[in-house]
């Protein structure tokens, strides 16, 4: 019987399954909360004008335990399972001394610290220093550049404050993922999809970029080697419990990725609109074209045109939360999340045209294709709740429209429908119809919940030797992976 263990380390989530591939079944699913955060670090002395930007600083081992864990509890249930495979989020990084043990804690994506300002530079930003140092030939082959909680940049600033870490021998840089397989089986390991979000990739080559990891201050430290995702990693025994199995750990995927592959997109067809606590658009394309967006590797020699930091999920929280601040300031009520969302949506959906506002949902900075935050148009009938969210809604689709445009190119003719996915659009189906009514594109659902643990199904069936090749796999995928 081929079964594997799937384990999709996520921000606020950690989740394992067993994947029956002969069963074609999802099976045991576990999740559990993330570790938190740990506590915003104190000032460094050498941030310009003491001001300190957003730290997101995680627990690298407490992550491998739950990890450890939930394989082990797995291995109980299928001693006989062929290999582990995991997703992980992506572009941060954990550095690990020669012992392979963390000297740092994990620096995740939501970390910016290289927005710092520089004393005495002339560059505005520790990202802006950092740009000035490499050539934009070597950020192009990155296929996505610089930008705040990109591995290459937040290390950059780490090494310019903590000169030990910088002169200690032995360090390994080390993707989220990397670093688990890492503790696991004592391989130093990782996926290409993961080696590009840190920066540090040209992916083309497929191979590590030494002048930008130079550029960076870590040019005497190892990095993993970029493995296949059907070629093992390393190789995990487990705890005595679990009757001491050897079982091979494959290279960790990059949680977008996998999760357009378990959306099913048909390549040069399909435009997958993912819209969760942010936006992210994306389309797979069989040729290397560089344009206005993100290129990212894909399995199967494809690549997945992407653009991120789109508004989502916590622009609209915003007016969510001023509703809830009057109810629990003024009336001393608090309104369970479901309950006043039901109502903030039932509310837009009534909104008459002729008392509709102009919003602006920009209340976050670095986000793409928005204005400052604004209500217009306010005049004496129409400053209510349901206006107001409705224009917050038909912003946001104006914006996804634009950005069509950007991420098709001179091609926008070749985009056959939109898939949505995303906690925030399979709550808010209003969102989805305005998208689609007003690019012209026809929209449907992903067929599955949980796309990451569907991307990591059709891994399976290659790793188990079921099917040769990704398009093969469409039809022996399971009729539910929810």
């Amino acid at each position: 019987m081929a079964s594997y263990i799937a384990v999709d380390i996520g921000s606020s989530y950690i989740k394992s399954a067993i994947l029956d591939v002969d069963r074609r079944a999802l099976l045991a699913v576990r999740r559990e909360k993330t570790p938190a955060p740990l506590s915003t670090p104190a000032p460094l002395s050498g941030s310009g004008a003491g001001i300190v930007a957003r730290r997101h600083e995680t627990d690298a081992e407490r992550i491998v335990g739950i990890v450890r864990e939930m394989i082990d509890d797995h291995l109980t249930l299928r001693p006989e399972a062929q290999g582990v495979l995991l997703s992980t989020q992506m572009h941060g990084f954990v550095l690990a001394g020669r012992d392979g043990h963390a000297v740092t804690p994990y620096i995740s994506w939501q970390d910016e610290r290289c927005m710092e300002p520089v004393e005495d530079s002339l560059a505005r930003t520790y990202l802006d220093l950092l740009r000035a140092l490499v050539s934009e030939e070597d950020l192009a082959a990155t296929g996505i550049g610089l930008k705040p909680g990109l591995a290459m940049c937040n290390v950059f600033h780490l090494l310019r404050h903590h000169v030990d870490v910088r002169r200690e021998a032995g360090i390994r840089f080390c993707t989220l993922g990397s670093y688990i397989i890492l503790r696991l089986t004592g391989e130093h390991a990782c996926h290409l999809t993961n080696a590009a979000a840190t920066g540090f990739a040209d992916i083309r080559s497929g191979a590590w970029n030494r002048r930008l990891i130079e550029a960076a201050g870590c040019g005497t430290m190892s990095f993993p080697q970029i493995r296949c995702e059907t070629e093992p990693a390393g190789w995990y025994r487990g705890s005595a419990a679990a009757g001491s199995v050897h079982i091979p750990i494959y290279p960790d995927i990059g949680d977008h990725q996998a999760s357009v592959l378990g959306s099913l997109a048909v390549p040069q067809q399909d435009t997958v609109l993912t819209i969760g606590t942010a936006g992210i658009m994306s389309r797979l394309e069989e040729e290397y074209r560089p344009g206005a967006y993100e290129i990212r590797p894909f399995v199967g020699g494809l690549w997945l045109n992407t653009l991120t930091r789109l508004p989502g999920g916590r622009n609209l929280d915003v007016l969510a939360d001023f509703v809830k601040d009057i109810g629990e300031t003024i009336f001393g009520c608090q309104i369970e999340e479901a309950q006043l969302w039901s109502g903030l949506l039932q509310a837009a959906d009534r909104a008459d045209d002729r008392g509709r506002l102009e919003v602006s949902v920009g209340f976050f900075s670095n986000q793409r294709g928005v204005r400052e935050g604004a209500l217009l148009g306010v005049d004496a009938t129409n400053l209510r709740i349901g206006p107001i969210v409705r224009g917050a809604l038909d912003n946001m689709a104006d914006i996804y429209v634009s950005l069509l445009e950007q991420l098709h190119g001179a091609r926008p003719e070749t985009t056959r429908r939109l898939m949505f996915s995303g906690g925030v659009l399979s709550r808010n189906k209003l969102l989805a119809e305005l998208i689609s009514q007003r690019s012209g594109i026809p929209g449907i659902w992903s067929p599955v919940q949980d796309e990451v643990f569907a991307g990591m199904y059709r891994v399976a069936l290659l790793c188990s030797g079921r099917c040769r090749s990704y398009d093969e796999t469409r039809r022996l995928m399971p009729e539910s992976l929810d």
